[in-house]
């Protein structure tokens, strides 16, 4: 388990709502947009489409064993974003860190206690109100450290005071009802809690080596390569990752995107690299008095995708697949959208360590519904 999934987030349940957003572009025309920062458009410019193409798309994508199921999510996009979901969230500009990062544990009961109370989304309600709750962070924990106790009269009085804080950060939240499902939920919290770690010292973890294309092709993803009596299988491999095919075969995708995330990874492995300075820079300057998630998000959002599409572009192969596959396009799109939301979500654990900063990063972004 990594560190987005800690935060809820699991790419095997991206699928669906993946081949519904390629669906809604290739029907509309249009790259994908992050409507949390102002429906800011990710991707490349995209060609052909409309109401058809979608429909027939769709369909196929969801046959069971569908081939792009098969040969481009589960070989491909999650073998990516397993490797971001590797990266340990440590906190890299300690001492500013996430004041909520001791709530982690417990968001998963409290997630169940609102639903419990009619919220229809639990996760907006922790990004909707993750600045009162860094303000009670204190109290809540107060609070909470009061239900490990053992004695019946500690216990009692922090379900009393989580409900009574709770009904401070949304008064439509009534106090008994809380108290109710807080005791509902009161061996779910106390199981939750996990001892601390110490931080390590930079290189903060490890990466695959990627210098041998070729194996790192064959071995880091799961590509069904066919077994062909008469032929070498290095031979059918090339058709896998021939660069140099007009229209370069699906391998060429994945390993051209999983680079760029490597050497991203890898300068943020050493330290805090150059890309993320002006990002660091603004964090500062907002936390903790002037704290704004969405200037947070969008500092560190602005920072990666620069990055990350400054070195895509640099790959003749993408530029020429985007030139001669208008389909593919929409979905190149989407998968670089969620995989950099994914890696815009892991460097926020990164900076912060894992807390509801970086949860809400994730239900502001999409990846978290």
């Amino acid at each position: 388990m990594g560190a987005l999934e800690d935060i809820g987030a699991k790419g095997e349940t991206l699928y669906a709502s993946l081949v519904s957003s390629i669906a809604k572009d290739i029907e509309n025309k249009e790259a994908p947009r992050v409507p949390f920062l102002d429906d800011f458009r990710i991707g490349f410019e995209v060609t052909g489409g409309g109401k058809k193409a979608a429909d027939a798309w769709k369909e196929k994508a969801l046959e069971e064993d569908s081939a792009f199921r098969k040969n481009f999510f589960d070989s491909g996009f999650l073998t990516i974003f397993d490797l971001i979901d590797s990266i340990p969230a440590i906190n890299i500009i300690a001492p500013i860190t996430d004041p909520t990062s001791a709530l982690l544990p417990i968001t998963n009961a409290i997630t169940d206690i609102l639903a419990g109370l009619g919220i229809e989304n639990p996760n907006q309600f922790f990004l909707t109100k993750i600045d009162q709750i860094i303000k009670k962070k204190e109290e809540l924990l107060g609070a909470i450290s009061k239900l490990k106790e053992t004695g019946e009269d500690a216990i009692e009085e922090g379900i009393q005071e989580l409900a009574e804080i709770f009904n401070e950060i949304d008064p439509d939240l009534s106090i008994e009802t809380l108290k109710s499902k807080v005791q509902e939920k009161i061996e779910d919290i106390k199981s939750a809690f996990i001892p601390e770690v110490e931080l390590p010292e930079p290189p903060y973890f490890q990466l695959p080596d990627i210098s041998d294309l070729k194996s790192f092709g064959l071995s880091f993803f799961n590509f069904p390569i066919p077994e062909i009596e008469g032929i070498d299988p290095s031979d059918v491999i090339e058709l896998y990752f021939n660069f140099d095919l007009e229209i370069p075969p699906i391998g060429v995708i994945f390993v051209e995107i999983a680079k760029v995330k490597i050497k991203m990874l890898l300068e943020l492995a050493a330290g805090i690299p150059p890309f993320l300075k002006t990002a660091i820079d603004k964090i500062k300057e907002l936390f903790p008095l002037n704290f704004n998630l969405k200037e947070i998000i969008k500092a560190v959002f602005d920072a990666v995708v620069n990055t990350f599409f400054d070195k895509l572009l640099q790959s003749d192969k993408i530029k020429k697949l985007i030139e001669k596959a208008s389909t593919m396009v929409y979905i190149i799109n989407n998968f670089i959208k969620s995989l950099v939301i994914g890696l815009v979500v892991s460097i926020v654990g990164v900076i912060f360590g894992k807390g509801l900063i970086m949860k809400s990063t994730a239900i502001a972004l999409g990846l978290l519904k």
